[in-house]
């Protein structure tokens, strides 16, 4: 499996609903309210997808993605706990 970045002029998503289902365009500041809002929960930590946002995100603001991510998403929290 490989990863890149590449940029873009035309801002349409068209998505393979086999690939992904659901996709959207955030800036790094939008990305951390949806984060903290819990809106968008990224991939684990070992995943590439996981690692391109990382490294995307450390270059427009100089901090790591960590302190915002959820580490325990909501749905598999253990209501017990």
């Amino acid at each position: 499996m490989i990863g890149y970045c590449a940029t873009t002029s035309d801002m349409t998503l068209c998505i393979e609903k086999d690939d992904l289902e659901a996709a959207i365009w955030l800036n790094a500041d939008e990305l951390i309210e949806q984060m903290n809002a819990r809106s968008v929960i990224l991939s684990p930590p070992i995943s590439i997808s996981h690692r391109l946002i990382e490294d995307w995100f450390m270059a427009q603001t100089g901090h790591s993605i960590k302190q915002w991510q959820v580490q325990k998403p909501e749905h598999i929290i253990n209501e017990n706990e």
